[in-house]
């Protein structure tokens, strides 16, 4: 996985370095990349409902990479306090906790476009 990983990484730097995002995705720790793709990996295929990204297909690897730079511009917040109970009577009571976060990342905007043929069930074809 690993070596999927580098190869990764090594693709998206080449995808990202003629274009305007190519000096904020290189002004990132290569490790921060790193991670922010795998992230984008998991992100993707939760939406697609599919065990892992087929990442032989260019507009999947794409939505990928774009993810990967979305999630680097937003990071994920940690859970904030939660009010989970109050109780009024008196001089007031209130409980605060940490719930668990249940929505999902918010997915990039040029992901979505890139996956929108495979959520439409449809492939792209080219001439060639």
């Amino acid at each position: 996985m690993t070596e999927a990983i580098a190869e990764l990484a090594s693709a998206a730097d080449a995808y990202f370095r003629d274009g305007l995002e190519g000096d904020e995705w290189s002004g990132h720790q290569p490790e921060f990349r790193r991670r922010a793709l795998i992230s984008a990996q998991r992100a993707l295929a939760a939406l697609l409902s599919a065990p892992e990204l087929d990442l032989t297909r260019p507009e999947l690897k794409h939505a990928c990479f774009e993810q990967a730079l979305h999630q680097l511009r937003h990071p994920p917040r940690p859970p904030e306090p939660q009010l989970i109970s109050e109780e009024i009577s008196g001089l007031g009571r209130r409980s605060w906790a940490e719930l668990p976060v249940s929505a999902p990342p918010e997915i990039a905007p040029r992901a979505m476009q890139l996956l929108a043929p495979v959520l439409n069930g449809c492939r792209r074809l080219n001439r060639g």
